[in-house]
């Protein structure tokens, strides 16, 4: 999406901010490119986009995988001008069309097939455009190169090299029979040209061929490798020295192993393998694939995760973690975005474990406390415990002294009650008796009062009896 934002955004316009905008509008508005190419009553464009398999070989997200086949799509369905879409495939890569069902109605309907070059069609393409500068191939050369070719897998790009080769040893108009033995034929003109370039660098050097060799290429599902195209800038930052990188990068280019491409700013120059005829007939470069395999199946998770991250942000949910993050940092020669990710993975996982650490720490220590709470609750509970035994003994002896008080007062109780009712006896003998006696006294006080009253009763009767003799004697003697 990227390369089409730039293909079609406007002069003068910032391209790092243009592209990034157009990038999201993409995914956004599936008719976003069919508003790009025009407006209604322009001329009918024509996009032609190669090397389709790399939609499935180097895009790593589905959603931006489906956004640029839906923009793909609108364009050709756009009703006010005729756009049309080419897309090349590799037939291996064919049965990929069907993870994209919407996509894979048109090209069955539209798909036209390119068959191999026969031989006839390859004599032509190998003699009319040496015929158009006058250069002539010696008796047996043209055949030779049929036979290297047909029923190769990649005979196209080998056959393509070793003309190249032939083109650049030629004796004035002349490709000749030697010249093409010393290529090795067809079959080996590529490999040979590849050996005699890696065996002319000095030891370093040839170090930092292959490890950009391997940035070039990707593992994909079972025994297939692809090429990969990388930026050059991110390939200077494999952990070697920049000038020398940037040498033998050069020395790869000028050697037609490696293809560069110019982008609209430096840093968007791309580089990738020249053929992947290089990658199947280079018996050096697939020893080693087959040695690499496994790092670069490593190499390749760890660049679509960097990428992933990057791409979302750098969000912390896409860091590596467990064995991928352990895996990744055994990797070398990684680039500053490579690096970076695992560095920051590294670093995240050190704090979650160190989180992990303290959180332990903190149920250990709450365990503790826990346990301690426990322990001083059992103890304040057998202390309450002792304490309630303690009160309740000491209610209890209070409860048999209050008992013995009780029985006591009673006791003394009854024994009062006695006291009273002796008292109330003594008492009521002594009423009884006080009363006996007054009224003893009070009989005698009769008795003694009737009998003064009867003494003076009879005084008086005495005296009255006196005066009547005194009375009688007088009248006696008178």
């Amino acid at each position: 999406m990227a390369s089409i934002a730039r293909l079609v955004q406007p002069p003068g316009v910032d391209s790092t901010e243009s592209t990034s905008h157009q990038v999201e509008s993409f995914r956004q508005d599936p008719d976003y490119l069919s508003k790009l190419m025009g407006k209604p009553g322009d001329v009918p464009s024509v996009l032609i986009i190669d090397q389709f398999e790399e939609v499935f070989t180097l895009c790593r997200d589905d959603q931006d995988r489906q956004a640029f086949v839906n923009n793909l799509l609108g364009l050709t369905r756009a009703s006010e001008a005729k756009h049309i879409v080419i897309l090349t495939i590799r037939t291996d890569f064919e049965s990929y069309i069907q993870r994209l069902p919407a996509l894979q109605t048109v090209f069955e309907q539209a798909q036209v097939r390119v068959t191999p070059l026969n031989a006839s069609e390859l004599r032509e393409a190998i003699e009319k455009p040496a015929e158009s500068v006058g250069l002539k191939f010696e008796q047996g050369v043209v055949d030779a190169l049929l036979r290297d070719t047909l029923g190769e897998p990649a005979g196209l790009p080998l056959l393509q090299f070793s003309l190249l080769k032939l083109w650049e040893n030629r004796e004035r108009n002349r490709v000749t029979r030697d010249a093409y033995n010393r290529l090795g034929g067809g079959r080996l003109a590529l490999a040979r040209s590849a050996d005699e370039f890696y065996e002319e660098l000095i030891p370093e050097d040839q170090t930092t061929a292959k490890r950009i060799l391997l940035r070039l290429v990707r593992p994909g599902e079972g025994l297939e490798v692809t090429r990969y195209r990388q930026r050059r800038e991110t390939l200077l930052q494999i952990g070697e020295a920049r000038d020398r990188i940037e040498r033998v990068l050069d020395r790869l280019i000028q050697a037609r192993l490696v293809r560069q491409t110019e982008g609209d700013t430096p840093a968007d120059t791309q580089v990738e393998v020249a053929h992947e005829a290089l990658v199947r007939n280079w018996p050096k470069l697939v020893e080693w694939l087959d040695a690499e395999r496994v790092a670069l199946r490593q190499r390749k998770r760890l660049i679509d995760a960097a990428e992933n991250w990057e791409a979302l942000g750098r969000d912390s949910g896409a860091l590596l973690r467990g064995s991928l993050l352990d895996e990744a940092l055994h990797l070398q020669d990684l680039n500053e975005l490579e690096n970076e990710f695992v560095q920051v993975s590294k670093k995240v996982q050190e704090e979650k474990k160190k989180e992990k650490e303290k959180q332990i720490l903190r149920e250990m220590e709450a365990k503790e406390k826990l346990a301690e709470e426990a322990e001083a609750r059992r103890k304040a509970e057998e202390k309450a415990r002792h304490e309630a035994e303690q009160r309740a003994n000491e209610q209890q002896k209070l409860a048999k002294e209050a008992e013995a008080r009780q029985k006591a007062e009673e006791k003394a109780r009854h024994e009062a009650e006695k006291v009273v009712v002796l008292r109330t006896k003594a008492a009521r003998r002594a009423r009884c008796f006080a009363v006996a006696v007054s009224i003893v006294f009070v009989i005698a006080l009769c008795m003694a009062i009737y009998a003064v009253d009867q003494k003076n009763k009879a005084e008086a009767s005495a005296e009255t009896a006196l005066q009547e003799k005194r009375n009688a004697q007088q009248r006696r003697l008178e």
